[in-house]
Parts: structure tokens; C-alpha cells; sequence
């Protein structure tokens, strides 16, 4: 009788906590609690990267051999040393060794196994694995549980980056790796060569185990490990679409074991591998939580922070104010809406890598704000700057579609577009290339130029902690933007980075065309050089100016940057 009237309060209680208007929202968060976006916390972007997965597990694997068609007989070893034989059919289920074995769920109490065909059937040389990851991962590990009691002599690992169309070594096994592979088992990875494979010697000990794994781990001694943020070179180390295993030769069968049995050592010469894992995460740059499948059937990021692309690797249309980069613990780098003028420029369209927007003619600047040289403000929202058939000093039409009687001069020589009317006349002088100024700045502009070129030559510890940045790169390309020329670079090391801002391994740094006039600093093409400098706090890209240092590289520049380094990282700054 007492179980009857707690059923029935247990009843009332649950209808007065559903269907009561207050508590019923209490009931309902008991089961649905409000997710966050990952991505961005209390109205602030931040870092944000997929989880990490096995990204091999039920993806299909393409072997070069497979037992089975035609129907073949093999031996193995139990674990109380008896051989056991049996029928490898792939027409059976049964009895069939395929290679979605190899990345199916691993159970020890039950290994399922793929195996190659015996070596005397098809006399192979070497027997490939393939796994297509049909998207950019960085790779943590990659993994191989063998099923045969003799693993490969020697074996190699390699990654694809552009789905599978040319391959990169990562690791090499064997049991003598200067005669497999001409390389030094004794080799050593410095900062110079994070991206080099080394070759490991295999375990020569033969003695039969049921099961045996080797694992490579894609940072293992690489010094830039723990700098990983900042190290463009070890990102790109550990990106992969595609990841490749090659067996090149089994170890001589040992004949204590098989009794000098000919056929049984020819029914044991293969390949058995039970277990193929990679674990690593999608590769978002810090922009996305989440891969998902787009509307293709491919799988691609769940890219936010105004980015877009298969890895977020860009920003969306109309969000180039400032350059793409990589999120980092202490700077999401957000894309942000390009900020074109609304009467000079075309559109609210800008370039992705500078930030430049597109002008109407006679229209400069990288918001589009300025007259060009030879062109006269206008009242026209249409032709905001026209020719003029006299030389006169460049100035800027409109300011948030107004005017005003600001009448201040830029560093440049341009004017912006809230002036009402050109500025007063000077005596004008031509320079050295051509171009005309007024005699006062042609002085300021003297000073200025030696001022820098003195600075920027001088290198000493004391500079070095005060920039915000310190790297060792490669000029690659130009840019002219209008006021701002900017350099593409090739980043091949990095010393300091202050704000975690170098995230790739190419990057566009900006230099004011005052300075590139000055010939300071004077960048050349495919040359490399040290470059030390301040952070811009309203971008984050690159920029170079008077205060920055730059000097061709020589190799004797390394010693001393490390030297540099350490100090640092001492807190001797």
C-alpha cells in the first residue's frame, strides 16, 4: 500500500515540474544547456581548432597487394610456437584479409588483419599502402600494428600535401639505412632542417611475438616543438592530405623456427598488418571547432572569425582590411571588413593580401582617399579627381561625403579627402627622379633619408630586445599599393615574435613608398635578409620603417642571433 502513494506523489511531482509555466524551463536546461561557440568567448574572438580524431579510422586504404584472388595458402606462428596454416580466399568473408581491415575498430581479443600476397606467387618487390585523408590534417602520429611475427626489413613513410600528386618523406625504417636509403642512421635535426626524414635502424631482434607496433611521431626532436605557434616551418612539417607506407623487403626467415621447411618459409613471406592509425586534427589555422561536409560531399572547415576556404586559409569576400593570418593563443586575427572609401573606391571590394581597394581613376591610396599626382579634386561622386593641364601639388576630394578646410600636408605628398581646397602655393624644385617638390620638404627629406640609412645598418643586442619581431627571410615578390609598397617573404627562421603574429611560411611585410625613396630599406628581389622590427598596433601584418634594421644576410649572422636568442630567453633583455 505504501509503494501506491509514493507512486503517486512521484506522478504529481513530475506533472507539476512539466507542466508548471515556471518550472518547466528548469526542467528543460536539466538536458539542454546552452553550448558556447568555441570560437568566440564573451563577444571577443579567440583560437579555436577541431578535436582530435584518428583520421584514418573507416577511410579506405589502397594496398598494392591483397591475398586472396586467386585463393592462396599461408602460415603463421601461434604463441605457444605451433605454425598454424590457413586459406586466404577474397570471395569469402571469412577468410578474406582486406584493407578496410586495416583502419576498422581494433579489438586485441580480435584482430583483423590485411595481408599481402606470399612473395613466391607475384615476386614483389615492395608492397605500398595509401590512405587519402581527402582534406589538409596536421598530423600527430601514424601508427602500424603488425599481425606477422616478421616485420619489414626496411620501410618508409611518406605525405602528400596536394592530394596525393608528389610525396614528401617523413621517417624511414631499416636495418641499414646508408645502403636502403643513403642515409645516416646517426643524423640529427637542427633548426636549419626541421623538415628533413630521418631514417631509424630497425629492431634487429628477430625473436617472434604475436603482435608488434611502430608509431612516428611527426615533433619528436624537432627543436621548435614547443614553439609550434610560431614556427611556419614545423606547420607545414606536419600538414598532410594523403599519407603513404612502403614495405620494401621482409627479414630472411629464421629456420629454427620452421624446421628448414621450404615451403612453409615461402607460405610465411608477407605482409600482415592489423592496425593503421594517423592522429592529428583538421587543419583550420585556429578558425574553425568543427570540419563538416559542404554541400560537394567534401569535408572542409566550419571556418568563422570572417574567414573562409577549405581551411580557413583566407578571408571572405569583402573582409581584406588587414591580412590573413593564423589564430594564435593570444590573437585570434579576426578578418576585418574592408574599409574603402564610399566615393573613390569601385566597391567595398580589397585585395586579400594587402588590404588595397580598388580606385576610380585618378583615385590612390589604399582606401581610395587620395588624388593621384596631375589630378585635381572635384566635387563629383562620380569622376572624384580629374586631370589637371598645370603641375600642382595632389590633394584629396571628400571626407564621409563632406568637406572641410583642413589644409595639413601628409608625409607623402598626398592630401586626404577632407580638404576644401588645394593647399597654398609653394616653389617647386624637381627631384632627382623626375618628380616635383617644394624646396622645404626636398630638405626634410635629405635628413630624413640619411637618418635612416645610418640607423637601419646598426645591429647590437640592446635593438634586438626592443623589436617585436626578428626573422630570417627571403624576398620573393612586390607589391605597389600606392602609398604603401609591400614585399612578399619567405620565412626561413624566425628569432622573435613578440605577438605571435608569423604564423606561415610566407608572408607580405609593408614598407612607406618615403622610405622605399630613401633606398631604406632597399629590398631586392631573391635576396635575404635580417629583419628586425616594431608591430603596427592597428594591423597585423608586417611593416618596416626608419626604426626598423635591415641587413643582407650572411651565414655568419646565425651564431649571433642565436646567441641573441638564449639571452632573451635568460631574461636579459
Amino acid at each position: 500500500m505504501s509503494s501506491y502513494y509514493c507512486s503517486i506523489v512521484i506522478y504529481s511531482i513530475l506533472f507539476i515540474v512539466i507542466f508548471s509555466p515556471i518550472s518547466s524551463t528548469r526542467w528543460y536546461r536539466m538536458f539542454y544547456s546552452s553550448v558556447e561557440d568555441p570560437c568566440e568567448r564573451q563577444g571577443r574572438f579567440q583560437r579555436c581548432i577541431p578535436d582530435f580524431i584518428n583520421a584514418a579510422f573507416r577511410k579506405h586504404i589502397v594496398a598494392s597487394s591483397t591475398c586472396g584472388n586467386p585463393r592462396s595458402r599461408y602460415c603463421s606462428q601461434t604463441s605457444d610456437n605451433n605454425n598454424v596454416c590457413d586459406i586466404c580466399d577474397a570471395s569469402d568473408p571469412l577468410k578474406s584479409h582486406q584493407s578496410d581491415y586495416l583502419t576498422d575498430i581494433n579489438n586485441p581479443t580480435n584482430l583483423t588483419c590485411w595481408q599481402s600476397e606470399n612473395f613466391q606467387q607475384s615476386n614483389l618487390t615492395n608492397v605500398t599502402l595509401t590512405l587519402s585523408l581527402h582534406k589538409k590534417f596536421e598530423l600527430t602520429y601514424i601508427s602500424l600494428q603488425f599481425c606477422s611475427p616478421i616485420k619489414p626489413d626496411s620501410m618508409a613513410i611518406f605525405k602528400s600535401m596536394d592530394m596525393g600528386n608528389t610525396w614528401i618523406p617523413l621517417q624511414y625504417y631499416s636495418s641499414d639505412c646508408l645502403k636502403t636509403f643513403n642515409k645516416s642512421p646517426l643524423a640529427t635535426i637542427t633548426r636549419s632542417n626541421e623538415q628533413e626524414a630521418l631514417c631509424t635502424n630497425a629492431n634487429n631482434d628477430q625473436t617472434l611475438t604475436s603482435t608488434s607496433r611502430i608509431a612516428f611521431s611527426t615533433l619528436e626532436g624537432r627543436p621548435s616543438a614547443y614553439e609550434f605557434d610560431t614556427s611556419p616551418v614545423l606547420q607545414d612539417w606536419v600538414t598532410a592530405t594523403d599519407v603513404k607506407v612502403v614495405f620494401y623487403q621482409l627479414r630472411p626467415p629464421i629456420s629454427k623456427f620452421y624446421n628448414n621447411n621450404d615451403m612453409m618459409t615461402y607460405e610465411t613471406n608477407y605482409y600482415a598488418v592489423s592496425d593503421f592509425a594517423v592522429g592529428g586534427r583538421c587543419k583550420c589555422n585556429g578558425h574553425a571547432s568543427k570540419c563538416i561536409t559542404n554541400s560537394d560531399g567534401r569535408l572542409v572547415c566550419d571556418c568563422k572569425h570572417n574567414t573562409a576556404g577549405d581551411e580557413c586559409e583566407r578571408c571572405k569576400d569583402f573582409y581584406y582590411d588587414r591580412p590573413w593570418a593564423r589564430a594564435t593563443q593570444r590573437d585570434a586575427n579576426e578578418c576585418i571588413e574592408c574599409n574603402c572609401h564610399p566615393v573613390g573606391s569601385r566597391g567595398k571590394t580589397c585585395n586579400q593580401t594587402t588590404g588595397q581597394c580598388v580606385c576610380k581613376d585618378g583615385v590612390t591610396g589604399l582606401r581610395c582617399d587620395r588624388c593621384l599626382k596631375g589630378y585635381q579634386q572635384t566635387k563629383s561622386p562620380v569622376a572624384p579627381c580629374i586631370r589637371t593641364l598645370e603641375l600642382s601639388p595632389i590633394y584629396s576630394i571628400y571626407q564621409d561625403d563632406a568637406y572641410s578646410s583642413s589644409n595639413n600636408r601628409e608625409d607623402d605628398g598626398t592630401y586626404s579627402y577632407n580638404q576644401q581646397s588645394p593647399p597654398q602655393s609653394s616653389t617647386v624644385i624637381p627631384s632627382d627622379n623626375g618628380d616635383v617638390s617644394d624646396s622645404r620638404s626636398a630638405i626634410d627629406q635629405s635628413q630624413y633619408c640619411g637618418a635612416c640609412r645610418y640607423y637601419s645598418k646598426r645591429l647590437h643586442f640592446k635593438k634586438y630586445c626592443k623589436r617585436d619581431y626578428t626573422i630570417h627571410a627571403r624576398v620573393t615578390n612586390r607589391h605597389d599599393g600606392g602609398q604603401w609598397i609591400s614585399y612578399l617573404l619567405t620565412i626561413l627562421r624566425v628569432y622573435k615574435d613578440r605577438l605571435n603574429r608569423i604564423q606561415e611560411t610566407e608572408q607580405w611585410v609593408w614598407i612607406s613608398r618615403k622610405d622605399i625613396q630613401c633606398n631604406c630599406p632597399r629590398l631586392k628581389i631573391d635576396h635575404e635578409y635580417l629583419l628586425m622590427g616594431f608591430y603596427d598596433q592597428m594591423q597585423t601584418s608586417l611593416s618596416l620603417d626608419r626604426t626598423s634594421v635591415v641587413i643582407e644576410w650572411r651565414e655568419r649572422m646565425e651564431q649571433r642571433m642565436v646567441r641573441f636568442r638564449r639571452l632573451e630567453l635568460n631574461k636579459k633583455c
